[in-house]
């Protein structure tokens, strides 16, 4: 992982045993780092000397230091998490399970090279449907199993790779009757905000594809537009349901309806006021219809026509447009709530009632 970003300090010391801290010094959520939990650990600060970027230490005083100095470990622990976790996660697609993608040049079956490609392979209803039990199981293994005991080796090297770079070590006196279940802030830290955010786009992206996702809880919904039915599962790493959405086609066909009743209002207004007729309207409404859709070249900010079952955009080993990517793709499965012919026919029908009306 030569691309890591390393963790420094200013302190030479190599006596790790005079470097001991707390192994639940640092909380995981930025919010809990209150005034009592700095003061109790502020000990430690002479550890983790350095400069703060953006501030002149001699104006802040010693707290307000150490708390900056605590949000910036927690800030890039966190980050190395998201970037080694994601490739792990591929590496895991790739050599665990076996997953491959169509080349759109080749037509050949290849590996993919980062989470994005292995977000649209799994978001596939055709790989889906294929072999649902054996889906479903890779991914439970890759959003859940990832950083669970049996393939969170990657999650305990990289905690070892750390506590290495800033030189110090775990304080565990007084637990060493729980020392073997002991997880530290560092190991926290690196799964958590890789963990929610993997969790969070792939149930989307299979709600959005099949109208199902897989949890390991229950979630109480408070909102009575979104309700779930939840079927216990067992899976191959573990137990968990299967969530299916009793709801949401429904809800988002019809906040799709209200839009396009807007905008086709708004447009059929401005057409009028420029003394088009009905037909002349209809006709704009199938060439634009016909036009092919494009999709953004994030590597030249052009436009490129998307082709079917085709991913335009390049892969990156960052995976820096996956969160782009993924809105995109969401944004884009919305509107196939509506059938190609039905729209078609829906928005003639606008066009009529109200070049009629106005």
């Amino acid at each position: 992982m030569s691309n890591i970003t390393k963790i420094n300090i200013n302190n030479n010391s190599s006596n790790h045993n005079s470097r001991l801290v707390p192994i639940d010094m640092l909380p995981v959520n930025e919010k809990h780092l209150y005034d009592d939990r700095l003061k109790k650990t502020i000990e430690y600060k002479h550890l983790f000397e350095k400069n703060i970027e953006g501030n002149d230490e001699e104006s802040i005083d010693e707290l307000t230091q150490w708390k900056l100095i605590c949000l910036d470990l927690m800030k890039k622990i966190k980050q190395r998490g998201i970037t080694v976790g994601r490739k792990t996660l591929v590496c895991l697609a790739c050599d665990t399970f076996g997953l491959r993608m169509t080349d759109s040049d080749s037509n050949k079956l290849v590996k993919p090279t980062c989470i994005s490609d292995v977000f649209s392979i799994i978001t596939n209803k055709e790989w889906y449907e294929s072999n649902k039990k054996r889906s479903r199981n890779i991914i439970y293994q890759l959003i859940y199993g990832i950083t669970r005991s049996g393939l969170n080796n990657w999650v305990d090297e990289e905690e070892r790779n750390i506590l290495n770079e800033l030189k110090i070590q775990y304080n565990t006196e007084g637990e060493i009757v729980r020392k073997t279940i002991l997880k530290g802030f560092i190991h926290k830290l690196l799964i958590s905000v890789f963990s929610n955010t993997t969790i969070k786009y792939f149930q989307k992206g299979m709600e959005r594809s099949f109208g199902e996702f897989i949890s390991v809880r229950k979630k109480k919904s408070t909102s009575r537009k979104f309700q779930y039915d939840y079927k216990e599962h067992k899976f191959a790493g573990g137990h968990g349901y299967i969530v299916q959405s009793k709801s949401l086609q429904r809800d988002i066909s019809d906040l799709f309806v209200q839009d396009m009743y807007s905008a086709g209002r708004q447009w059929v207004m401005q057409c009028k006021q420029k003394k088009l007729t009905i037909d002349s309207i209809i006709q704009m409404v199938n060439v634009y219809y016909n036009e092919p859709t494009f999709d953004i070249d994030y590597t030249t900010n052009n436009s490129t026509p998307i082709t079917t079952n085709n991913r335009t955009t390049p892969a990156s080993d960052s995976d820096k447009h996956f969160e782009v990517e993924m809105q995109q793709w969401m944004n884009k499965r919305s509107s196939e709530f509506v059938s190609v012919k039905f729209f078609q026919i829906f928005i003639t029908w606008i066009v009529i009632i109200y070049y009629n009306i106005f």
